[in-house]
C-alpha cells in the first residue's frame, strides 16, 4: 500500500506543470497511466480511444468515462475519499476525472495544464458548477 502511494505521488510530481494535450495529457489518460502502472490494469487501451478532442467530445455525449468508472469502481461518499480515489465530474456535457491526493486533487484542464489544487478549493469551485461523484480507486 505504501508503495502505491509513493508511485502515485512520484507520477503526479513528474507530470506537474506539463501542458494539457488531448493526445497524451488529458485527465483520462493520466488516470490510465497511473492505474495501469500501479494496479497492472489496461485502461490505457481504452483511454487511447478518446485521444483527440473530437473523439473525447463524442465519448462525453454517451458518458463513456462514467460508464467505465461505474462498472469498475465503487461509488463512495466524498467524506470517505482516500488517497488515490477518483473524482468524476460532468459539466455541460464535458466529463472530467481527478485523483484525490489526501488534502489536494491532481487534475488538468486546457487552460492550466496539469496541476494540483487544494481539496477545499477544488470542491468549493467545482461544487458550484456540478455535482462530483466519488469512486473508490483501490490503491489503498
Amino acid at each position: 500500500m505504501l508503495n502505491n502511494i509513493i508511485q502515485l505521488y512520484s507520477f503526479c510530481n513528474a507530470n506537474l506543470g506539463k501542458p494539457f494535450t488531448w493526445e497524451k495529457n488529458n485527465c483520462f489518460m493520466l488516470f490510465a497511466c497511473i492505474y495501469d502502472r500501479i494496479l497492472k490494469t489496461n485502461y490505457i487501451s481504452i483511454a487511447k480511444q478518446y485521444n483527440t478532442k473530437n473523439k473525447a467530445l463524442k465519448g462525453f455525449k454517451t458518458k463513456e468515462m462514467y460508464k467505465i468508472l461505474n462498472s469498475n469502481f465503487k461509488k463512495i461518499d466524498r467524506t470517505k475519499l482516500k488517497i488515490g480515489d477518483l473524482i468524476y465530474t460532468n459539466h455541460n456535457g464535458v466529463e472530467g476525472l481527478r485523483i484525490y491526493l489526501g488534502d489536494a486533487v491532481f487534475t488538468c484542464d486546457e487552460a492550466n495544464g496539469i496541476y494540483v489544487i487544494k481539496e477545499k478549493d477544488f470542491f468549493n469551485r467545482i461544487g458550484k458548477i456540478t455535482n462530483p461523484i466519488c469512486f473508490s480507486g483501490g490503491l489503498m
